[in-house]
């Protein structure tokens, strides 16, 4: 057959593939099927930011644009809370979980150190201004020399995909965590409603039939005898996995399962639903990746958290005051990087206007705030030696407390500027020195300054562990007989000859006067 037959029959066989799946007919169909509950969502956010902003009791109250200001400094402030305790692991100075202590949680096992990867350094610290100023340089270019449709088109295309993975974050640590708490207050175990799983892929040395277990397809489990012969059935058939056999393990539990699947389902519903012009969909999104963000960011030292924000802080200077770069990018382009709240709402005119808030201003003073909730876990422990570390443990947080009373005040103090000049304002300028001085003066005030700029939570790695080791004085005391157990000395024992601990005793008619000056020398030792 030649290439040109070859290619034909190809082409042919493509044509009617794509006839019998038929494929934009299939997704015309399903966006048909979609489109009724997409318009009553659209309809139902409308009723709901009606009935929530434009309402008679608001109005003659506190009035609708203090209660926005009110509404996005709550959202932003769960949202960095949410993060911090996302964030906590076992501090370097407490004992590992204890099982059979009371607030003991399957979930404390979770969270015993940090990936390596989650570890922000000096190197990184400093690249990362760099990095948003040219992501934000190069967003610009685009939207002033090309269709800013299409390319917030394409941006929520690439936000969607990391959609999933923050928002499954988010849900999944959210039932864990709720899971956790009522199952302490009522006193059950948590592994009831959040169970463990274990996915392994290992190599079947024993040859086993291909296919699923005919038993676990076959037998039914309808009832509770059938329940116990199928689970016997199965054990007789089962082997158990040696170690050498198993290539990949992966652990989960039902609260990741339940995220996965929200994740998923909302990934499809913001890509179908161009979720960026609805504000309750925008802020799901935003929010749970404040969270994952905050979570998954580790500063381990407070002398980089605050190189990071001074940076931040000139670098968003910068781009607001000397530049209309940045108040470009956020106007001109629909994409969920900020939480948007409705400011100005009326029902009779049909109307609904927001102002916003960028997720980098939650994300950034919410790594600082983290860490001062880690600093707080860690100075219980340091206080109280011998102590398990366990999630449901009541700890004091002043440093957190200080860090979100100054966040709370700076945001609050930024929307009144913002409503005092009706223009856009770098919130990291009054957010940072907020969070910072709030933070140092309670150090300051406690007396605990110098711990708290010294604290560092990098990991200890093999090499910096054998290097302590071997800085460590070992004094070994032991006879002189159980030096020798191992062999006698000799003479080809050159390093030991040189050693003045070792002694070559040479065989002769005065070995016992050598003797005696050796157990002087032992003693005076």
């Amino acid at each position: 057959m030649s290439d040109m037959a070859f290619n034909e029959t190809v082409d042919s066989a493509l044509n009617i593939i794509a006839e019998s799946l038929n494929i934009s007919s299939v997704v015309n169909e399903t966006l048909s099927l979609i489109e009724p509950t997409l318009s009553k969502i659209d309809k139902l956010t409308n009723q709901l930011t009606y009935f929530i902003f434009d309402n008679q009791l608001i109005n003659s109250t506190i009035g609708t644009s203090l209660f926005s200001q009110i509404i996005l400094i709550l959202i932003a402030i769960f949202a960095i809370i949410i993060g911090s305790y996302a964030s906590i692991i076992k501090p370097s100075n407490a004992l590992p979980p204890n099982e059979f202590h009371p607030l003991f949680d399957q979930t404390d096992k979770d969270s015993t150190e940090t990936p390596i990867e989650e570890q922000i350094d000096t190197t990184a610290v400093l690249i990362l201004p760099v990095l948003a100023g040219i992501t934000l340089i190069g967003i610009y270019y685009f939207i002033k020399n090309y269709n800013k449709t299409q390319i917030s088109s394409f941006l929520n295309k690439y936000i969607m995909v990391m959609s999933f993975s923050s928002v499954s974050f988010f849900f999944s640590y959210l039932y864990k965590s709720i899971s956790r708490k009522i199952c302490y207050l009522n006193n059950l175990n948590s592994m009831k409603i959040n169970n463990r799983y274990s996915f392994t892929i290992s190599n079947d040395k024993k040859i086993h039939p291909l296919g699923f277990e005919k038993e676990w397809l076959m037998l039914p489990d309808h009832t509770e005898r059938d329940k116990i012969i199928k689970e016997e059935k199965l054990l007789e058939i089962r082997s158990d996995i040696e170690k050498e056999n198993q290539i990949f393990n992966f652990y989960f539990t039902t609260g990741d399962i339940y995220g996965y699947s929200f994740g998923l389902v909302f990934c499809i519903l913001f890509n179908l639903y161009d979720g960026s012009k609805n504000w309750i969909i925008n802020n799901i999104l935003g929010f749970s990746m404040v969270v994952m963000g905050i979570s998954k960011t580790k500063i381990p030292t407070f002398k980089l958290a605050t190189l990071l924000l001074t940076l931040f802080f000139f670098y968003d200077i910068y781009f607001v005051f000397g530049t209309d770069i940045m108040v470009s990018v956020a106007t001109g382009i629909d994409i969920p990087a900020k939480l948007l709240i409705p400011n100005i709402v009326s029902k009779e005119e049909n109307k609904i206007s927001t102002s916003m808030l960028g997720l980098g201003d939650l994300a950034l003073p919410g790594a600082f705030i983290a860490l001062c909730l880690r600093f707080d876990l860690y100075n219980f422990h340091d206080k109280n030696k011998n102590l398990e570390f366990h999630h449901l443990q009541f700890f004091p947080k002043p440093y957190f407390k200080a860090s979100i009373i100054g966040y709370s005040l700076s945001l609050f103090f930024t929307c009144k500027i913002v409503e005092f000049y009706h223009v856009g304002q770098p919130a990291l300028l009054y957010l940072c020195p907020g969070v910072i001085i709030s933070v140092y003066l309670t150090a300051i005030f406690r007396g605990e300054f110098s711990k708290l700029w010294n604290y560092d939570e990098t990991p200890i790695d093999n090499k910096n562990k054998k290097d302590i080791i071997n800085k460590e004085v070992i004094e070994i005391i032991c006879s002189k007989e159980t030096l020798f157990l191992s062999g006698e000395i000799t003479e080809e024992d050159v390093e030991d000859v040189e050693d003045e601990d070792y002694q070559y005793y040479e065989e002769s008619d005065d070995s016992e006067e050598e003797e005696e000056e050796g157990d002087e020398n032992y003693e005076d030792k």
